[in-house]
């Protein structure tokens, strides 16, 4: 009878060893399936789409200055005109009432000698250096006569300088897109 006992204890823990050695086991298994899956999915060639961004001025108009050593872009839709010592380049169609609409805009270009300096002519201004050009960039002078807000570039190679100055009645967008345009050849 000692040894019956002794044989069912010792077949009750060899039971418990084995379902031990068997949930161990599967467990194990189920982990290996799960890395060897997540592997396979790591491996597949991902496409991912990275878009370009967009060059909104890209099919504008260049206004090339070559005496100066300048060139910049402007909308398509834009007419340029040269007038008293200065150049406008404009989509705003002068009406009876009121001033610039939204999205209108007017650039006028100015090529005088140097009588003043541009960190007089631009408030609120941040200076850069392209070439040999000290480059000043922020708003304009104040007024107008269609309204709207001044943003002005003023760039002062001695003893020239050109100022540029871009009305617009809305958030700026199109006249720092214009401004941004702005390269000094050498």
């Amino acid at each position: 009878m000692f040894y019956t006992q002794y044989f069912y204890r010792q077949g009750f823990f060899i039971s418990i060893i084995i379902l031990i050695l068997l949930a161990g086991g599967t467990a194990w298994g189920i982990l290996w399936y799960q890395q060897q899956s997540q592997s396979a999915q790591d491996q597949e060639d991902v496409v991912v789409f990275t878009p370009r961004p967009v060059d909104d001025t890209a099919n504008w108009k260049t206004y090339t200055n070559t005496k100066y050593g300048f060139e910049f872009k402007y909308p398509e839709n834009s007419t340029v005109e040269l007038r008293n010592g200065y150049l406008r380049i404009q989509n705003y169609i002068p009406k009876d009432f009121g001033g610039l609409s939204s999205g209108e805009y007017y650039l006028e270009l100015h090529l005088p000698p140097a009588k003043t300096s541009c960190k007089n002519q631009v408030l609120n201004s941040r200076t850069e250096k392209f070439n040999s050009y000290i480059v000043y960039q922020g708003l304009g002078e104040m007024g107008g006569d269609v309204g709207g807000i001044r943003y002005a570039l003023c760039a002062e190679k001695i003893p020239n300088y050109l100022y540029v100055q871009v009305t617009e009645n809305s958030d700026g967008i199109l006249a720092n897109q214009i401004l941004s345009t702005f390269k000094f050849m050498k």
